[in-house]
């Protein structure tokens, strides 16, 4: 499902996803999060999304406007730049409603080991709230899990902030 929040006053949300039955501590719980999403757009780029044996992505579109879209779009790029897969289009999506996408439908033609990355288009500029979520794990087993909100062009900069970087060594 999907949901709105709203407020007469600032407001922020931070949304928890938790899978259960899979294969990371004792209780084969994993989780991951994110932020609700403030600047949803037309033209959504997922940075990173995957196809593997270990690992499988999904991609959660949302249409924010209140009337049914016909028109969304959903193709795939690889780590060189080169289009791959077979493009989604004319996607219906009713008004505040999403649909799920695992990049493991074979409508998209992926090919295996896929690495690369996702672009969520409504061609008549309706706006879209998108999710990826990614989870790593044998046999549909997680045992490790996280979500982020795709970027809208339209909310774009030439710099960008990453308050904290670690290395492990």
């Amino acid at each position: 499902g999907s949901s709105v929040v709203s407020s007469d006053q600032e407001a922020a949300a931070v949304v928890l996803i938790q899978w259960t039955g899979g294969q990371i501590g004792n209780d084969g719980v994993t989780t991951a999060d994110y932020v609700g999403e403030m600047n949803p757009g037309s033209d959504v780029f997922c940075p990173t999304v995957g196809k593997r044996a270990i690992e499988d992505s999904t991609i959660v579109v949302m249409n924010t406007s209140n009337a049914t879209i016909n028109d969304v779009s959903i193709t795939f790029k690889d780590r060189l730049g080169a289009d791959v897969g077979t493009p989604m289009t004319n996607i219906s999506i009713p008004a505040n409603s999403q649909k799920t996408f695992n990049l493991f439908d074979a409508a998209f033609a992926l090919p295996d080991n896929f690495l690369g990355a996702a672009r969520v288009q409504s061609t008549g500029g309706a706006p879209l709230a998108v999710v990826a979520t990614t989870h790593w794990g044998s046999a549909g087993g997680a045992y490790g899990t996280f979500a982020y909100n795709c970027a809208a062009t339209a909310a774009a900069a030439e710099t960008l902030y990453a308050p904290k970087v670690q290395r492990r060594v």
